[in-house]
């Protein structure tokens, strides 16, 4: 069994690879801190090279984080690249495989592509022209909507077979199928020629349990137009399982009205007395982009005219705009109006499988009523937490999640100081729908989870409560029935050694000359450093089956005997000091 200091093996492991990613750092000084230019990512003249960060930036959910394009001679930075973004860190690696840089043999034109599990999780190809960038382009979305629509107009039972049976499946499968888009070779020409994959069970063991699968060739030539050839479809006899799923009554998500055109509500999120209501839409993010066609609109099939929209962002920094926006709003269903629910991230249903919005409508002491609404995956990475006020001057939204998790970070540093930095932690809000409604609140509260990222520090986790107040979003109380984990604070012998450490530390430092002493204060805490690394290390190295007290026991005696060794050894300076 692994023993929660094994974080600090980890640590020290990624800064070793961070250490060894980072070598670019040596040859072009422009290089900024956490982030790196690896070898693989170079152009074939050595002049252009993709940047990456590390894991000290991916971890920041405050931090948008993005590859870029550099110039290597001077570290000009040439275009942000549009995508899921990548980073370079095996142990906190997101991906199946690397980043992939595939140059054109001439060095004018980057594929970009993020490796996923079935199939790319971006693929962007960006074209240079005198040194800037001509265009830059997702291939992804456009091929994933050619197949899907061919293929369910070929084959449209076996298809929406496939679809009923694979809903929930995520963003790695389009409309519950994965979907392939081939990688060119090193040195590739154009027009550049792509097959493209569509199978409905692609870890089938059997070839009966694949109800559909298509391929197609896209050809791309060098002014970035695409042309599709060569279209098959394979399709077999569905089950009376599948007959009996596709003969049922399918889900219907009918249009509304509303202030900002067209938009679909969210099933479950209207309020108790039906005035409001939280829904979503579709609209033009990019000046000059044809309104949504709603009149194509099929509310049994939604899939059929969104996949022709690229709209669907999943990354946090993306150097290439979506052309069409999701927004997520709360609607009066008596007057239309709505308020944007203002967020990098908006929820749609089947965004991801592990996301989720949760609405819960409240009755304001005031005589006014609020929603507070809550969008984010398990872990709370990335999402938000409103409080959207409806009163006579209309509908208002302020977005808590900051100042939540503000209150979580400072409660981790109090209750666990060993831990280096809140943000190596995943917070989760439990919000719970229909609770509290219709009841008569000021305030409301929140239970959160936090969590380390690596699992086996499950001994530091952290439970509390929230306490929100309900007229402006602040976060008035937090708390939590965790104990402090802290040796200096527990351990009395330890408490002890460390204030006659103190005495000492404190009676040298007053003898000492003023440049001395700035020498002297250096080296304690140097000391103070490599003391309480060499203590997490020697929890680090006790036997694999060593339980989390065995292993905290070895860190405190550690710290208890290097302790009263520096007390000795600065006893014996401060003889020596006049």
């Amino acid at each position: 069994m692994m023993n929660r200091f094994s974080c600090a093996l980890l640590f020290a492991i990624a800064l070793v690879c961070h250490a060894q990613v980072g070598n670019a750092d040596e040859k072009y000084p422009w290089v900024p801190e956490h982030y790196s230019v690896p070898d693989y990512t170079l152009s074939p003249d050595g002049r252009y090279g993709v940047m990456l960060p590390d894991w000290e930036i991916v971890k920041s959910a405050e931090t948008t984080w993005t590859n870029r394009l550099v110039e290597m001679s001077t570290g000009n930075v040439v275009a942000v690249l549009a995508g899921e973004c990548g980073w370079e860190d095996p142990k906190h690696s997101m991906r199946y495989d690397p980043m992939k840089a595939v140059w054109s043999a001439d060095g004018s034109t980057l594929c970009w592509i993020h490796p996923g599990r079935w199939s790319p999780d971006s693929y962007v190809m960006l074209k240079l022209r005198e040194g800037k960038v001509a265009s830059q382009m997702d291939l992804m979305n456009p091929m994933q909507a050619e197949i899907l629509s061919r293929t369910e107009a070929a084959a449209p039972d076996q298809f929406m077979a496939a679809k009923l049976a694979n809903t929930g499946w995520g963003s790695a499968y389009p409309e519950g199928f994965a979907i392939d888009v081939s990688i060119p070779a090193p040195g590739f020409s154009f027009p550049l020629v792509c097959e493209v994959t569509l199978n409905s069970f692609p870890n089938a063991c059997e070839p009966w349990q694949i109800k559909v699968q298509a391929s197609l060739t896209a050809t791309i030539t060098e002014d970035g137009r695409v042309s599709y050839s060569d279209f098959s479809v394979e399709k077999r006899d569905l089950s009376p399982w599948d007959m009996k799923k596709l003969a049922e009554p399918r889900e219907s998500f009918p249009l509304i009205d509303t202030d900002i055109g067209k938009a679909i509500l969210f099933k479950g999120m209207t309020s108790p007395d039906g005035r409001y209501a939280v829904g979503w839409t579709v609209s033009p993010a990019v000046k000059g982009m044809k309104p949504v066609e709603w009149s194509r609109w099929d509310e049994n099939n939604p899939d059929k005219l969104l996949r022709n929209y690229d709209w669907q962002n999943y990354s946090r920094g993306d150097g290439l705009a979506r052309p069409y926006e999701a927004v997520d709003f709360v609607i009066d269903l008596q007057s239309g109006k709505t308020v944007e629910l203002s967020s990098r991230t908006p929820y749609w249903p089947g965004k991801r499988n592990e996301w989720t919005m949760t609405t819960v409508w409240i009755d304001r002491l005031d005589g006014n009523r609020c929603a507070l609404i809550q969008n984010g995956d398990e872990g709370y990475r990335i999402g938000n937490f409103w409080l959207v006020t409806m009163d006579e001057k209309g509908m208002r939204e302020v977005d808590m999640a900051p100042a939540m998790r503000k209150a979580v970070d400072d409660l981790l540093r109090e209750r666990r100081p060993v831990v280096p930095d809140p943000s190596d932690y995943r917070v989760a809000y439990h919000l719970s729908a229909g609770k509290e409604s219709g009841m008569w609140h000021r305030s409301e509260e929140v239970p959160f989870v936090a969590k380390p990222h690596i699992s086996t520090m499950r001994g530091w986790g952290l439970k509390g409560v929230l306490t929100l107040r309900l007229s402006d979003g602040t976060v008035t109380q937090v708390s939590s029935d965790a104990k402090r984990i802290e040796p200096f604070v527990t351990n009395g012998e330890l408490r002890k050694a460390d204030k006659r450490l103190n005495a000492v530390y404190q009676a040298v430092l007053k003898r000492l000359s003023p440049e001395d002493a700035v020498t002297f204060e250096q080296k304690q805490r140097a000391w103070t450093d490599k003391r309480n690394n060499d203590a997490d290390w020697a929890a680090v190295r006790m036997p694999h089956e060593a339980t989390e007290e065995a292993c905290e026991e070895t860190r405190e005696k550690f710290l208890l005997e290097s302790t009263k060794a520096r007390v000795k050894e600065l006893e014996d300076l401060g003889h020596k000091t006049p």
